[in-house]
């Protein structure tokens, strides 16, 4: 027999004491979900009464998504530096900039970070970042981490040669020229760190020394072709966050858009560097210039306040209810109650978008049912 057929053949009687059973199953769930820290409170003070002889199995307290206005957190402004990136590129470049960003905090738990672009009166752009829940700015910053700031240059044209003056005996001088590569004037690319796909690493065939392979993206193979066709038996400059990585000379055009940062890398170096590069490499430098604390704007006296009048009011109601329609009252607050914690504890257990949209699922569909029910009288 079918567990449909079986189910046919029950009573009235038997099937409404299931389905108050699969209610009251799922109120202790959504209770203990939503209820967790007051559960736990009133079974160490059971525990501790009967002196460790009652033993309740303890649940996980599920804290809520509170923002910067509800628990406090950390407030940063950094300061976007688009002076060598064209007037058109640059909104495109400061939202790829935000999402990298977003990327980055989202990956150290922090909830409901803040992340958007303001363009100042004086023209220069910021990010802001609003971190809850953060209250040591150094651990803020340090959450967001060195974003690192990928840029490939050509040499440019010195404007002054280097020389060494050595003095003869016969009183003149010998001048000779000098070829310092640190001295190299080093000019910007088109291609930067927006047109990475993706790093990873590898190690030298020669010496087994750790390097990081790049891997660009169709437009970046392409810029990354003409750089080295056009500078063929010259070096091409490899800068990390503003810093000289290594200066290969280019021996032949690349095509396939891969290239290899070489450098004195220990393994966990190498393994940190492509770990930051593949969560996103920021297309416009930022410089952090302003940090601070930011305390509870509402505070946890309203907080109080806000949860004592939804209780009163909420006991007025069931009053009211009982009071007046006596059993259907009850089981209406019964039902209250238990949509009540369900909503909590959707609140608590998923993200605020996806919570909204489940209440609003459920708001809906209490809607229809609620109409069905009406037509069917």
């Amino acid at each position: 027999m079918s567990l449909g057929e079986k189910i046919s053949k029950m009573s009235v009687r038997t099937k409404s004491w299931w389905i108050f059973g699969i209610i009251m199953i799922f109120a202790i769930m959504v209770g203990l979900a939503s209820g967790g820290y007051y559960y736990n409170q009133a079974e160490d003070w059971l525990a501790k009464k009967t002196n460790y002889i009652v033993v309740l199995p303890k649940v996980k307290d599920l804290p809520f998504s509170l923002g910067l206005d509800l628990q406090g957190g950390t407030h940063l402004v950094y300061k976007a530096d688009v002076s060598n990136i064209q007037e058109k590129d640059r909104q495109g470049a400061l939202d790829a900039s935000r999402d990298v960003i977003e990327r980055r905090v989202n990956a150290f738990g922090v909830s409901e970070p803040l992340v958007q672009v303001n363009h100042g009166l004086s023209g220069e752009y910021r990010i802001i970042v609003e971190l809850a829940g953060i209250k040591d700015v150094k651990e803020a910053i340090k959450s967001i981490g060195e974003t690192p700031l990928l840029e490939f240059k050509e040499q440019g044209v010195a404007t002054t040669t280097p020389v060494q003056v050595t003095p003869a005996k016969d009183g003149t001088a010998t001048v000779t020229p000098i070829n310092l590569n640190l001295n190299t004037p080093w000019k910007n690319t088109e291609l930067t760190g927006k047109n990475l796909k993706r790093a990873s690493l590898i190690f030298n065939n020669q010496d087994g020394s750790p390097e990081v392979s790049l891997e660009f993206d169709s437009d970046g193979a392409k810029l990354f072709e003409n750089i080295t066709g056009r500078n063929v038996g010259k070096p091409v400059a490899i800068f990390l966050d503003g810093y000289l990585i290594s200066s290969p000379t280019v021996n032949d055009k690349i095509t396939g858009g891969q290239a290899v940062i070489s450098g004195k890398f220990s393994t966990e170096e190498a393994k940190m560097l492509v770990k930051r590069l593949n969560s996103g490499a920021l297309p416009v430098p930022i410089s952090l210039i302003s940090q601070k604390t930011v305390e509870a704007s509402l505070g946890s006296k309203s907080i109080d306040n806000s949860l004592k009048a939804g209780l009163l009011g909420l006991l007025l109601v069931s009053l009211f209810m009982i009071l007046y329609y006596r059993l259907p009252g009850l089981l209406s607050v019964l039902s209250l109650l238990i949509y009540g914690l369900t909503v909590l504890a959707i609140f608590k257990a998923l993200p605020i978008w996806l919570a909204l949209i489940l209440v609003a699922l459920m708001i809906s569909l209490c809607g229809r049912f609620h109409f069905i029910g009406w037509n069917c009288r």
